[in-house]
């Protein structure tokens, strides 16, 4: 209703200026309607998002709230290479994909924050980033946690839809191992996320198609 009455960018300001955690979730719970119009309408705040994340003043929960927002917001035409470039997110959040210096919300927030910036024009820089080692490093550390498992495996599969990324991925990283073990988790979403990974690799790439 705030959005569709024009009040969000106050909202959204209002939140920001006094890094009120309660404000932030009513923003978060915003961004999380699937109408792609009220996605639409968080464009503008998205590098202020993208800033704002990485101060260090921070509270957990407030940065938590923040980067909920951000993983939200995923826009089909929205050029995330621009924010993520000019702010160093990347850089950012590679940090939290740390399991043993994490907690485990802000690790999964990380990790669907990166499924959705994921585009053909940032899988390099996430690749040169070191977050692919660590995303498969996390379905090994986390390996119970189903939630944080899932939104892993679906990144991966997100860079594997990225031409720009996917020979590195296959030949230089052990990506296809860990999904092919997916395979064999007991959450039924787990296994159809890796098992649309695999069919994709099989689809455009004989070579690496898994035997």
């Amino acid at each position: 209703v705030l959005a569709q009455c024009g009040r969000l960018e106050a909202l959204v300001n209002h939140a920001l200026e006094t890094e009120d955690e309660l404000l932030m979730k009513i923003v978060r719970n915003i961004s999380q309607q699937e109408d792609q119009d009220i996605k639409a309408l968080f464009r503008p705040f998205l590098a202020k998002f993208a800033a704002t994340v990485q101060e260090p003043q921070l509270t957990a929960d407030f940065a938590l709230e923040l980067l909920g927002t951000l993983g939200n917001i995923a826009l089909p035409e929205f050029e995330y290479e621009e924010i993520l470039g000019e702010r160093g997110l990347i850089e950012f959040l590679s940090e939290p994909l740390v399991p043993v210096e994490t907690e485990d919300d802000m690790l999964l927030e990380a990790v669907i924050f990166i499924g959705t910036v994921c585009t053909e024009k940032t899988a390099q820089e996430i690749l040169r980033s070191g977050i692919a080692s660590r995303l498969l490093n996390l379905l090994e550390e986390k390996k119970d946690d189903e939630e944080i498992v899932l939104q892993t495996a679906f990144a991966l599969h997100k860079l594997l839809l990225c031409e720009a990324a996917r020979e590195e991925l296959l030949t230089k990283t052990q990506v296809l191992p860990y999904l092919v073990d997916l395979l064999n988790n007991k959450n039924a979403e787990v296994k159809l996320t890796a098992d649309k990974a695999l069919d994709y690799v099989m689809d455009v790439s004989e070579q690496h198609a898994p035997k």
